[in-house]
């Protein structure tokens, strides 16, 4: 089996860095909100909602709070998709901005036909942007107020700003033209009339391994992006600025090498480029907790701008191999059933499975071999995406 091709020409009065731009700055809003909420999982909900339980049970709590909220992002997966290959990417597109949603396929779709890992990085970029947005904003807030102010109103902040967020994200996604690949399909009556069982049908393979390959990285991420601001906080007792310091500098990190690595998968072709990629974050899996358990903040600056590198190498190709896997026919449905998927599997429950795991046993040992686990389980799953092809996962 080949993979799908996407050649289709996006028409000249259309602008792919418009399109790319507007979905970066778009999802960077759109995960500012899931940021800012895990940021105050990790340091607020515990003590303010659950003040009779231990720190590490209400840690526990807090985080469960956070997991509940991933559990009805595959229905919103099926149900965007379908109206996504059905009437448009544009307007799911802006909806999915009120509900949570993803702008890959615009972006990509709109791209050259060899610049479609580097134009899909785009809206991958907004991920690590919307969490240098929710670090600057909770270290504003936390280091100009007290600590009993911040902990009474001042940690609602955050929250009320993602308000003007969504108004300027939609504002920018209205202004961009729908794709013309779902124009194609469209002009050509190509349409499914349900997309997402012609995807269970023809595509289960591709939508599981899409899931699998995506549960590691997102593990990965949400452990770096909530879990460890908990953890070197209220285990070793680190400061809350300085772990908030240290995680901007990696999210920057992280941003920068998303476009790079998307590059050259355009240049050197997405297998060999996520197979790699994807061998990196299984060993440093196995190492991230034995160093940030040193407690020595030098090398937990270290441990967490390895992490953002071998993230950045992945998360950012692993968006153009998801639109490659279907036919913009059933496009939209099949990577966003995957992907959500493989978000529930992997970020949803990470943050609140490690913290089960560190009550239960005292120790980091038990959240190293998860990660371990996953992060193994996803490169098995790159390994077997990519042997389904004959050649390099291409775009054009």
């Amino acid at each position: 089996m080949t993979s799908t091709q996407i050649s289709v020409t996006p028409r000249a009065t259309v602008r792919p860095l418009k399109v790319a731009g507007a979905s970066l700055i778009g999802t960077a809003f759109e995960w500012y909100d899931y940021f800012i909420y895990g940021m105050a999982a990790a340091i607020v909900f515990g003590p303010l909602f659950f003040p009779s339980f231990s720190s590490i049970a209400g840690t526990l709590a807090a985080f469960a709070t956070f997991s509940v909220g991933f559990i009805a992002r595959p229905i919103g997966g099926v149900v965007v998709g379908h109206f996504g290959d059905r009437i448009g990417r544009k307007s799911m597109l802006v909806l999915s901005l009120m509900l949570m949603g993803g702008a890959v396929l615009m972006a990509v779709e709109h791209a050259p036909a060899d610049k479609k890992g580097f134009y899909g990085s785009f809206p991958q970029m907004g991920v690590p942007g919307g969490l240098i947005l929710a670090n600057l904003v909770f270290l504003g807030v936390s280091t100009s107020l007290s600590e009993d102010a911040f902990l009474s109103w001042g940690w609602r902040v955050p929250f009320l700003a993602s308000a003007a967020m969504v108004l300027m994200g939609l504002v920018i996604r209205f202004t961009i033209t729908e794709s013309p690949h779902f124009e194609k399909v469209e002009s050509t009556h190509r349409d499914q009339r349900l997309p997402i069982v012609t995807v269970l049908r023809e595509n289960l393979r591709e939508v599981l391994l899409a899931a699998g390959a995506f549960i590691g990285i997102n593990t990965v991420g949400y452990i770096f992006m909530a879990y460890l601001l908990s953890y070197s906080t209220k285990v070793l007792g680190m400061s809350k600025t300085l772990v908030l310091v240290f995680t901007l500098i990696a999210s920057f990190v992280w941003l920068i090498v998303i476009p790079v690595a998307s590059m050259l998968s355009d240049r050197y072709g997405r297998r060999r480029l996520l197979v790699t990629g994807s061998v990196g974050p299984t060993f440093w899996a196995a190492a991230l907790f034995p160093l940030i358990d040193l407690g020595n903040p030098a090398v937990m600056m270290l441990a967490l701008l390895g992490t953002a590198v071998f993230m950045g190498i992945v998360y950012g190709p692993i968006a153009a191999l998801f639109t490659e896997l279907f036919g913009a026919e059933v496009r939209y449905s099949g990577a966003s059933l995957g992907y959500q998927i493989g978000s529930v599997l992997g970020g949803g429950l990470a943050p609140t499975v490690a913290a089960a795991l560190y009550a239960n046993w005292g120790s980091s040992a038990p959240i190293t071999l998860y990660l371990t686990a996953v992060t193994l389980l996803s490169l098995l799953c790159v390994v077997a995406i990519t042997r389904k092809v004959r050649g390099p996962l291409r775009s054009g």
